[in-house]
Order: structure tokens, then sequence, then C-alpha cells
């Protein structure tokens, strides 16, 4: 199968804290959410999606900076993706997360996300870390 269509305006990153990250890790320091289109709000991912769209967008990676916890705080935005997904079906969705739980990964699949990675961030996010 031929893939097409990958480039940036295909698959764009929107972060759901814009370039904000409370981990402040010493690999990052949040540079990484810099360039990646803000949506604050559950209205505003809403928003920047239907523009999405609208210029031919495949899909997305949904992502953000973490809380003091590790975890990227996506519950408000669910509905959102769920909406998107009845909206636009063909549209892929794809989260970037840390470790989760049972159920959080139930309110992934509930919100319809097509596909999720995680990362590990241990010993440079929490120096208390064993």
């Amino acid at each position: 199968m031929e893939i097409r269509g990958c480039g940036r305006n295909a698959w764009p990153a929107v972060s759901i804290t814009g370039s904000d990250c409370k981990l402040q890790c010493d690999h990052c320091k949040a540079k990484i959410l810099a360039p990646m289109i803000p949506a604050r709000t559950p209205e505003e991912l809403w928003r920047v999606v239907q523009g999405l769209v609208a210029n031919g967008a495949q899909g997305m990676l949904l992502t953000g900076g973490s809380n003091h916890r590790n975890e990227v705080e996506y519950d408000p935005y669910y509905p959102v993706v769920r909406r998107i997904k009845d909206n636009w079906p063909s549209f892929k969705i794809a989260v970037h997360t840390a470790l989760v739980d049972a159920g959080t990964a139930r309110s992934m699949a509930a919100g319809a996300v097509g596909a999720f990675s995680h990362r590990l961030c241990r010993r440079a996010c929490q120096p208390d870390a064993v």
C-alpha cells in the first residue's frame, strides 16, 4: 500500500496546552510544542479541526505538555474528539500520551481515538524516581 500526502499539512500536530509543559525536562524544555497548532480549549480544538479538514488534512497528532504527574489532561477533549470522528469519519486522530490507566484507555476508545503513542520520562523529569 502506498502512503500519499504524509506531509506536515496532511498530518499536523495540535497541542492542547499550546507551548506549555509543567515538567520542563532537560531534553525538551517544551520546545517541541512551540511549532504545534495550539488548541487550549475543546471549542478551539473543534475550530482548528474544521480548518484542517477544509484544507485537506487527513488526520492529526493530538498532544500537549504534561502536568506534574506526567499526564496530558485530555479528559475535557474526548467529547470533541468523538464529535470530530462523527462528522469526519475518515479523519484520523492519533494521541500522544504517557502511560494510561484502564479508565483513560476506555475514554480514548469512546472518543474514537484511532491510535496512541506514549512517552516515558522518568529520571530526567522526576529526579527522585528510583
